[in-house]
Formats: C-alpha cells, sequence, structure tokens
C-alpha cells in the first residue's frame, strides 16, 4: 500500500473524516514537524510544533485533518479513518 501524504491528509475538499496516531511522543513530534514545514497550522493557526497536547493522552494521541486533537479513541467511536505514523509519507 502506498503511503498517504501531508498534503492528501489535509484535503478537504472530499470531506472524509481521517487522523493519524503517531503512538509514541518521538513520532509525534516529527508528525508535526512535517504538519509546519508543509504550512499547516492548527485549527487555531498556532503551529503544531508550539503545542503538541500529546500531555493529555500520551501514546492514545490522534491528529486529524481539521487541526484538532483527541484520544485514539474518540477516532474510533466517530468513524474517522486512522492512519498509524508508519502509513504517512512526512516528506
Amino acid at each position: 500500500m502506498e503511503k498517504m501524504t501531508i498534503d492528501e491528509f489535509f484535503k478537504l475538499e472530499d470531506e472524509k473524516l481521517l487522523a493519524i496516531h503517531p503512538g509514541n511522543k518521538k513520532n509525534s513530534l516529527a508528525l508535526r514537524k512535517a504538519f509546519d514545514k508543509k504550512g499547516y497550522t492548527w485549527c487555531t493557526g498556532e503551529k503544531y510544533v508550539g503545542h503538541s497536547n500529546y500531555i493529555r493522552h500520551k501514546d492514545e494521541t490522534c491528529y486529524d485533518n481539521t487541526g484538532r486533537y483527541a484520544p485514539i479513541d474518540f477516532y474510533k467511536r466517530n468513524d474517522y479513518t486512522i492512519f498509524e505514523f508508519e502509513d504517512v509519507d512526512l516528506s
């Protein structure tokens, strides 16, 4: 299976509910750096690297394609397609 790109993840015109589960703090930082590099921001307009929100849900943290975060169970209950960190092309 081909990896999903960051731009594909944030492409909202399809109105798909997507989330990425980084799985650990190191992957969370790498993912948020990739989001920043591509020019994406939290729904508040802030850069991703400035705020991880990782401390709240730790390894259960997921980031969605609308600039928000929640624990993985939230995304499962709400029918999001959840990608694991390894399924995402960070370049």
